[in-house]
C-alpha cells in the first residue's frame, strides 16, 4: 500500500519537474495529471479489494460445511476474480499510457 501511495505522488512530482524544465507547464495540465493519477490509484485500490475478496471466498469455498452453498461461492469467486483482473488490466493500460 505504501508503494502505491509513493508511486502515485512520485509520478505527479516527476511530471511537474519535466514540464517546468520545458517551460510549458500550465495549471490545466497539472490538474489533468492529478485527476488521471487519482483514477489510476483508485483502480489499484479496486483491484486489490476484488482480489482479496476473491481469495477470501476461495478459502471459504475449500472449507467443508460452509453455509452459502458451494455453487454460490463459486459464482462469487468468478465474479470477484474477473472484476479484479479487469480492473488490473485497466490499471496497467492507464499506467503504461501515462
Amino acid at each position: 500500500m505504501k508503494f502505491a501511495y509513493f508511486a502515485y505522488f512520485y509520478r505527479v512530482k516527476y511530471f511537474k519537474n519535466i514540464m517546468n524544465q520545458r517551460g510549458n507547464c500550465s495549471i490545466k495540465m497539472e490538474k489533468e495529471v492529478w485527476v488521471l493519477s487519482g483514477i489510476i490509484f483508485c483502480l489499484l485500490l479496486i483491484c486489490i479489494c476484488f482480489l482479496i475478496g476473491s481469495i477470501y471466498t476461495f478459502l471459504k469455498y475449500q472449507r467443508p460445511g460452509v453455509y452459502p452453498p458451494k455453487k454460490i461461492l463459486k459464482q462469487r469467486i468468478v465474479f470477484l476474480g474477473s472484476g479484479g483482473i479487469i480492473s488490473l488490466l485497466l490499471f496497467v493500460i492507464l499506467l503504461i499510457m501515462t
